[in-house]
């Protein structure tokens, strides 16, 4: 959940930085409502930074109502759909967050952030199948988006299908050899299976990125205990 807000967090503060360099392209004619002014721009960019502040301060409503007075403005913006999408989500409304974001995928089908968010929402609602098409459409759109790979995993989990998500955890750590997430991951799945000394391996990989973080050291801890290495599993338990 915490990816899904930082990704969403990037949509919103680059479409109002890209108001305010002046760098927002014409849709074309039909695609505003109103009139391409400078001051109309101007407008536009004061709504959209209200309507960011409001999202900040939990004030949910009352920023859906800022970017609907943004969609008179400008009303092919995939970015303003998306800012309800994501609002909508952070209020558990997940069929209200779907239209939204269906709604910025017909104005800009290639941004592959928008099928990650729908298949989180379809995640929520326990409709893997919806959310598993979403996540492939994704990665698919960009290769690296590893978030779509996560939630991949976690579907593929939840449902015991433990090659797959192992196989997309491995992808994880091969785009990004750093990723103590993955490592915990593949670690746990490996504690799951009985197979210690791997899960010790990725575990330890997962401490040496991530050294403060409880979850990676409990689940040293609980590896060594498989293993027998109780001094090992004590020290661990001691760090979490």
């Amino acid at each position: 959940a915490q990816r899904f807000v930082r990704i969403q967090s990037v949509l919103i503060t680059s479409f109002t930085l890209a108001l305010s360099l002046g760098t927002l392209i014409p849709l074309g004619a039909g695609a505003q409502t109103l009139p391409s002014t400078p001051a109309n721009q101007l407008r536009l960019f004061d709504l959209f930074k209200q309507g960011k502040a409001l999202i900040d301060a939990g004030k949910y409503d009352e920023a859906v109502e800022i970017y609907r007075q943004a969609l008179s403005f400008d009303g092919k913006n995939a970015r303003i759909f998306s800012a309800v999408g994501y609002i909508r989500t952070q209020q558990g409304a997940f069929p209200d967050a779907i239209a939204a974001y269906r709604q910025a995928i017909a104005i800009d089908p290639r941004d592959a952030n928008f099928y990650y968010a729908v298949a989180f929402c379809y995640a929520n609602m326990n409709d893997y199948g919806n959310a598993i098409r979403n996540y492939e459409q994704a990665i698919q759109l960009d290769p690296k988006l590893l978030q779509a790979y996560e939630g991949l995993a976690v579907l593929n989990s939840r449902q015991r299908n433990f090659s797959a998500a192992l196989t997309l955890y491995q992808k994880i750590v091969s785009i990004d050899p750093k990723n103590a997430n993955a490592y915990r991951s593949l670690g746990i799945l490996a504690l799951q299976q009985q197979r210690i000394p791997e899960a010790i391996a990725s575990l330890e990989q997962a401490a040496k990125f991530a050294p403060k973080s409880g979850e990676v050291q409990i689940g040293l801890a609980y590896a060594y205990i498989a293993q027998g290495n109780v001094p090992a599993a004590v020290a661990a338990a001691n760090e979490a």
